[in-house]
């Protein structure tokens, strides 16, 4: 979007005047709070610019003279024009898989706005361990990482990740051609609600979806494309052509990343709000794969109905995880007794046979009680506490039916993982709202990412 033009003397003059129309449209939309600049590292490894009213393309060699003479010259340009636009602290430099390169970054590293401030860099890596990637992954202001570096290498992963965390840095996940579970025309549906579950499981601030609309010649009639799996480069569908009033489509895949997207971030604001929620939202997380059956480019149909059982299942556990939520909600009063009662008492219910009738039914009677003191928004603390002591009392005065009934009950369930019988009322809690807020999805430029109140994620 900036033209290069060579001079007769030899020099560059650079015209942003397109950088900055796309610049501003994106802001105007409210979408343009990261810019990301490619690129120092083109595929073609080459200078291009316009010389005698020709397009010229100037292979160049990293780290010779003229690579660092010429860029050197262009983000001396670029930081200057950032800087009178008022957009150098949204700037990034952004470099491919195949261009990282200590030496771009330490080029980079010369060049200072009016204020002593290097450019910030955005990358995109496939590879952790081989050559310099690990110190380059320590890096990379913004970097995504290939989903598939993380199945097949998620100690080293998670060491990066760590390490990262420490300094600040930003880390997401990216999917592409070549990724399964993948994010194409032909995929389940459920792959793409996977990748974004994937990546807030591994503890990333977001997911990198190449790309938005790069469309192929016909997507409304033919999604294939050349070089990659159908459906690779985009994820909405324009209109029909020569329409008066076109307006682009959603794919069920963007909508299915777009549910994965609101369903991270209700977790990450239960939780924020409610710390002991989150051993639930580990073991859900856990409770599904990293890999699934495959052939080719794809899943099988029987990878793929395990996804989509894998998916539902998470599902229905945000929706069991809100229930406890909202009942810690309530009117500002504490449930957990109550909560570790009911959890402590439930697997109980099935085994109606192994007890005597008189004991069993005032223990039905004593967990339908907690149950209903439990989903009534007008419970005070004193109801709480009292129907959580009626449920732990009348589990342990179980009495099993081929036992001496005047002996100790010995029942295993009379231990449950915490007894709060002998706790008093804890009724000092500040009253909060029952409502939660779902936070929504940008996908513009290819960026699906959730944030967390505290930790801001990129959009691009």
């Amino acid at each position: 979007m900036v033209k290069w033009t060579k001079e007769k003397d030899g020099s560059f003059t650079y015209d942003f005047t397109d950088f900055d129309k796309w610049v501003q449209f994106n802001k105007d939309l409210g979408i343009g709070d990261k810019i990301v600049i490619y690129s120092i590292a083109p595929w073609h490894n080459s200078f291009t610019y316009w010389e005698n009213g020709k397009l010229v393309k100037e292979r160049f060699t990293v780290g010779s003279k003229r690579y660092n003479e010429v860029w050197t010259d262009f983000f001396t340009a670029m930081v200057k024009h950032l800087d009178e636009k008022g957009w150098f602290d949204d700037a990034y430099v952004g470099i491919d898989e195949r261009g990282l390169s200590e030496t771009a970054l330490n080029l980079l590293d010369t060049i200072k706005n009016k204020d002593g401030k290097t450019l910030k860099t955005a990358g995109a890596m496939d590879n952790l361990t081989g050559g310099d990637h690990p110190k380059l992954a320590r890096r990379i202001d913004d970097l995504n990482v290939g989903d598939t570096v993380v199945q097949n290498n998620p100690e080293v992963f998670q060491q990066l990740l760590k390490d990262r965390n420490a300094l600040g840095l930003k880390t997401t996940l990216y999917s592409c051609t070549g990724h399964i579970p993948g994010n194409f025309s032909l995929s389940a549906p459920a792959e793409n609600y996977w990748s974004i579950l994937f990546a807030y499981k591994n503890g990333t601030t977001g997911f990198l979806r190449w790309a938005y609309d790069a469309w192929v010649e016909d997507p409304l009639r033919d999604t294939s494309h050349s070089s990659f799996e159908a459906g690779d480069c985009f994820l909405i569908f324009p209109d029909e052509k020569n329409v008066a009033n076109p307006t682009a489509k959603s794919s069920i895949r963007l909508e299915k990343m777009a549910q994965g997207v609101r369903d991270v971030n209700k977790l990450m604001l239960m939780t924020e709000e409610f710390p002991q929620l989150q051993a639930d939202v580990d073991a859900l997380l856990n409770s599904f794969d990293t890999r699934y059956e495959s052939k080719g480019y794809y899943l099988t149909d029987s990878g793929k109905q395990e996804i989509a059982k894998d998916m539902n299942t998470v599902h229905d556990g945000i929706a069991k995880i809100t229930e406890k939520y909202l009942a810690l909600k309530g009117t500002g009063v504490n449930r957990d007794k109550l909560l570790q009662a009911i959890e402590n008492a439930k697997p109980l219910l099935s085994e109606k046979d192994l007890y005597t009738v008189e004991s069993f039914t005032a223990f039905e009677a004593a967990y339908q009680e907690a149950e209903k003191a439990l989903k009534d928004a007008n419970s005070t603390q004193e109801d709480l506490d009292k129907a959580a002591n009626a449920l732990i009392n009348a589990q342990k005065a179980l009495v099993k039916v081929d036992k001496d009934p005047s002996a100790p009950n010995e029942n295993p369930s009379d231990k449950p993982s915490v007894d709060h019988s002998d706790d008093v009322g804890t009724g000092d809690y500040t009253n909060l709202t029952v409502a939660f807020t779902v936070l929504g999805i940008s996908a513009i430029g290819g960026y699906i990412l959730y944030r967390k109140r505290k930790a801001m994620t990129n959009q691009e």
